[in-house]
């Protein structure tokens, strides 16, 4: 089975008991990839293993050095081998169809593993819109809001390209970031507010107040693999405001996502000087966000018009 997950051709094998996994993470068919990318080796296996079921560590210990980085979800486990770029889970007949086991806690990290560990991606604790084909790449700190800005923006009509990670090939000259639009997160209040998600599969995550929400074959058209960023987005709380951020800035203010398993080694210096080179020329705000949904979004729309 092939698929395509941030840009990078995804070849698949699971157990028949499985292939729902692999349609529910990746969609019933492959999508546009960078030309050249490492192929992503993905296997599924169906264990009748029991036991408690274990939220593993968003890090595991060793992670940036180890040759396999293990996942344990207690009954489920994966191992992710960053130089093979292969993903191997033995996923237990308790854990099938739990979205949060093989989807939040082992794909979506190993996908981070792998890109954190490459000397030639790196990725940006971010998601992107586009309204009119204009891109904008949005990040936060946590809790200000990032996700529930993005799937707002989303609900008003805008395209989608993902709430949390975006990943940038080195060597892909179009300047495309890569997102996972496939899925979004929605506290409980904004779930019910959005009747076009009827239907869809959501999952409690545990200990969060939020639903793993796998948007439904209607957003597909507006599901964005991919998209040349026209303008890097900080969002803060506070009274609507739209200030104006220096490259040197938004450098400092994301170094924490672009140099994650980077740091020291020969190649940190090349990730940030691509990124540099990403930002040249492109409006970098700060949206100081307010309690009204609608008009943090309607102020992104406008900046975007003038830019």
């Amino acid at each position: 089975m092939n698929r395509s997950c941030y840009g990078f051709p995804v070849e698949c094998s699971a157990d028949p008991d499985a292939a729902h996994v692999i349609d529910g993470f990746f969609g019933p068919a492959a999508g546009p990839v960078v030309p050249g990318a490492p192929v992503v080796r993905i296997e599924v296996d169906v264990v009748d293993q029991g036991g408690e079921q274990v939220e593993p560590p968003y890090f595991p210990e060793n992670w940036e050095t180890a040759d396999e980085i293990t996942i344990n979800v207690g009954r489920t486990q994966a191992t992710v081998d960053p130089a093979a770029w292969s993903v191997h889970i033995a996923l237990s007949r308790e854990d099938l169809h739990d979205q949060i086991v093989w989807g939040r806690w082992i794909l979506e990290r190993a996908f981070i593993y792998l890109v954190c560990r490459s000397q030639r991606h790196y990725p940006l604790h971010a998601g992107a819109v586009s309204v009119e084909g204009r891109t904008a790449v949005v990040t936060a700190d946590s809790g200000v809001g990032k996700s529930t800005f993005s799937a707002w923006a989303l609900r008003r009509g805008a395209d989608f390209a993902g709430e949390d990670i975006m990943v940038r090939h080195m060597d892909d000259e179009s300047g495309t970031l890569w997102g996972y639009p496939r899925v979004t997160y929605l506290s409980p209040q904004l779930l019910e507010l959005w009747p076009q998600l009827d239907g869809a599969q959501t999952t409690e995550v545990p200990k969060r107040d939020k639903f793993r929400v796998i948007l439904p074959p209607s957003f597909e058209p507006r599901m964005l693999a991919g998209s040349a960023p026209h303008c890097l987005l900080f969002l803060a709380r506070g009274d609507g405001s739209l200030l104006d951020v220096e490259i040197d800035d938004a450098v400092e203010r994301t170094r924490s996502d672009w140099n994650t398993g980077k740091i020291g080694t020969p190649f940190e210096a090349d990730v940030e000087k691509d990124l540099r080179h990403l930002l040249e020329g492109m409006p970098v705000w700060e949206l100081a966000l307010t309690p009204d949904f609608d008009t943090n979004f309607d102020t992104l729309v406008a900046a975007l018009e003038r830019s």
